[in-house]
């Protein structure tokens, strides 16, 4: 994707703590310690007694996008919501990725879908507008300059 002001890490927490939910979230880019962080606040957002049935962690080189997108419309069980992560999407081919646009132009409101695309950016004009027509938030992770990093491990 082209540089565009998204959201920012900060943004995005506070956003979660405030209960605002996008019913998708597509986290890319090359700092990892911000995809990490924000896929535990996920990870938070059920109740310990409702992750057992309603937290799906999926890996991409394992789960084809026809699974995800079945899962992600399933009905959460005895809970408000569900929350599908999917990570190391940066591992399978762009082509076979783009097969989850469909989903995240027309996401389930009962759950909260996560994509996490460590060390790239997703590329192309589908995701930008599947994004868009969904209601998905986009968050490029930046890598942290040598001269910051303080900041993040005081």
């Amino acid at each position: 994707m082209a540089a565009t002001q998204g959201p920012t890490f900060d943004d995005i927490r506070k956003s979660l703590k405030q209960g605002n939910i996008a019913p998708v979230y597509i986290l890319h880019g090359e700092e990892g310690y911000f995809i990490d962080r924000l896929v535990h606040d996920f990870e938070e957002l059920l109740p310990e007694a409702d992750r057992e049935f309603n937290l799906y962690v999926l890996y991409a080189p394992s789960t084809e996008p026809v699974q995800v997108a079945a899962l992600c419309r399933r009905v959460p069980m005895m809970a408000e919501r569900q929350v599908v992560i999917l990570k190391e999407c940066q591992a399978i081919p762009a082509a076979r990725l783009k097969k989850l646009c469909t989903y995240i132009a027309a996401p389930v409101a009962s759950t909260v879908f996560v994509m996490c695309c460590r060390g790239k950016q997703l590329e192309g004009k589908e995701w930008k507008d599947a994004a868009k027509k969904g209601g998905a938030v986009m968050f490029e992770s930046r890598k942290v300059p040598e001269w910051n990093i303080a900041a993040y491990i005081g």
